[in-house]
């Protein structure tokens, strides 16, 4: 996929034929339709690239929603920002990006000659008011081996590098104390089936294989809705971390195993909010996290800090939208 973007001749070559390929076929379907703008939802998805292109060669204007925007640490945007400089100059439109780190980088990098706007996360227009509850609901979002790992060559989600340690400790032990507290609800989150849910089921059949009533495991459960009815959250590496935050649950992040390793450390993303959640150095720690009744609340409950604390998270998740905003985003569609 990033040779396919990237300035060669070979790759010119390919996307003019593409291009004559993708006029000849979409000609009478534009003429009978009259399609008013084409959108995408990334600037490197090469499905639909050379499709949102023709439009708009031929005055039907190409807007992107560019979703792909978590980039947290400097290691992170560093690598983003090496990629996109490979990629020849993107002819869209109008771009709209979650938040001003990815605007940045895009600037600088593949959409020079676009206009682009950081208009906020429009996720998070669906955001619930926080709730309390009175059975405690402990929710694990899940990850995979290479979360957040920003590297030069990039390897498999379930393959010999990453997380693998953490991985397999920290679910076991999630699973392990849900055995061992019957009272309370154990959620664990995947973003997805199939390998993922496999390598949990295979460690939770190592412990038992007896069916555990108060866990489940999900993939299709809406994430914000997740956070809202659970007491406690634990994650690595995702944006959960502060969207737990901004609806002001306890949030526990893994730092045991492959996390200490020196090529790892500065792609941890809890580092940069350590004031905000509750660390487990270690499988004990986690176990201790999620069996206490009360957590001690962080600094980012009290009321003023709170206030700040949103503002300083959606730097990188994206600001939420507001109505007024989405009236203006009507007007480019």
């Amino acid at each position: 996929q990033i040779t396919f973007f990237e300035n060669k001749k070979k790759n010119i070559l390919v996307r003019k034929k593409l291009r004559k390929y993708i006029q000849q076929i979409l000609h009478y379907p534009q003429k009978f339709f009259d399609f008013k703008s084409v959108l995408g939802t990334s600037v490197h998805y090469k499905s639909d690239l050379d499709l949102g292109e023709y439009f708009s060669s031929i005055g039907v204007p190409y807007i992107i929603f560019h979703k792909e925007g978590f980039f947290v640490t400097k290691t992170q945007q560093k690598f983003v920002k090496n990629i996109y400089s490979k990629f020849k100059q993107l002819e869209a439109d109008l771009i709209f990006t979650n938040n001003e780190i990815t605007k940045k980088i895009l600037v600088k990098t593949c959409c020079k000659k676009i206009k682009i706007k950081s208009y906020g996360n429009m996720i998070y227009n669906k955001i619930p008011k926080p709730k309390k509850n009175s059975k405690k609901t402990i929710t694990f979002f899940s990850f995979h081996y290479r979360a957040g790992l920003f590297k030069k060559k990039v390897f498999e989600m379930f393959g010999k590098k990453g997380w693998i340690n953490l991985f397999n400790e920290s679910h076991k032990t999630f699973i392990e104390t849900a055995i061992s507290d019957p009272k309370n609800n154990y959620i664990i989150k995947l973003k997805w089936g199939g390998e993922w849910e496999d390598k949990i089921m295979g460690i939770k059949k190592e412990i038992t294989k007896n069916d555990i009533p108060n866990l489940k495991i999900v993939s299709q459960a809406n994430s914000f809705d997740l956070i809202n009815k659970s007491n406690r959250i634990v994650a690595f590496n995702s944006s959960a971390i502060l969207e737990s935050l901004i609806l002001r649950k306890d949030v526990i992040c893994l730092d045991f195993e492959e996390t200490s390793k020196k090529k790892y450390f500065s792609q941890v993303i809890h580092n940069q909010f350590k004031k905000y959640i509750h660390v487990a150095k270690s499988k004990k720690k986690l176990e201790e996290l999620l069996l206490k009744k009360k957590l001690k609340l962080k600094s980012s409950f009290n009321s003023q800090i709170r206030y700040d604390t949103k503002n300083y998270l959606s730097t990188f998740t994206g600001k939420i939208v507001s109505k007024k905003t989405n009236r203006e985003l009507k007007k480019f569609l």
